[in-house]
């Protein structure tokens, strides 16, 4: 995110105020899963068409990019959410895509690129070679989280964990740090085994450590 100037801060000073005071509303987004495996984005009313809000989804966006490995850049987002159903035959009374597409084939020639094409994240997963060491770990990984995916639901929240405020002259410095939590729910306690849920668990925290770094 480019750095922000007075007039911006000005104007994000103004919406926090209006929308914590005035609409005793915190700025929050979340996204919510819909039947055909897209999500919605919800955000307070107070704060959708604000800077505020802009901000809320850059880091969002930033943070689930990082967590998954791909992104798509800012001028092709909207016109993939657009299009992203036609590209892959969506069925509208279903919500499954045809078979005969390749989800990944589809995105790229879209615009969707790995986060490490570019050179200031190429390094971004190298302490995860640590936790699967060579191909054959790393696809083990993934076969186990394929086994429960449609059973398990993985949370990555931002929030702010501290803020500092320094008087300097007419002045007030803010100083903000951010953490992230993870969390597992299950939709259904029978499928997963305890010692399974906290290798998830495990994993989650690998993320966290991962990702944490880049906001």
């Amino acid at each position: 995110m480019p750095d922000l100037e007075y007039r911006e801060l000005h104007q994000i000073v103004r919406e926090l105020t209006n929308g914590i005071y005035g609409g005793n509303q915190m700025p929050s987004l979340c996204l919510e899963p819909n039947f055909d495996r897209s999500s919605t984005c919800q955000i307070p009313v107070v704060y959708k068409d604000t800077r505020v809000g802009q901000i809320l989804v850059a880091v969002d966006y930033a943070m689930k990019s990082f967590w998954h490995g791909v992104s798509v850049p800012t001028k092709k987002r909207s016109k993939l959410s657009e299009r992203w159903r036609a590209l892959l035959d969506v069925n509208t009374a279903t919500g499954e895509y045809s078979k005969h597409k390749n989800p990944i084939s589809e995105f790229t020639a879209a615009g969707q690129e790995y986060v490490t094409s570019d050179p200031t994240f190429v390094d971004l997963y190298e302490s995860l070679k640590k936790v699967d060491p060579d191909e054959c770990s790393a696809e083990k990984e993934n076969r186990f989280f394929n086994t429960y995916s449609e059973f398990v639901k993985c949370v990555l929240s931002v929030h702010m964990s501290r803020v500092c405020v320094s008087p300097i002259a007419n002045v007030l410095a803010l100083h903000a740090t951010c953490d992230i939590s993870s969390a597992v729910t299950l939709s259904d306690h029978n499928h997963i085994h305890p010692m399974s849920l906290q290798r998830w668990r495990r994993r989650l925290r690998h993320h966290v450590n991962d990702v944490k770094p880049m906001l």
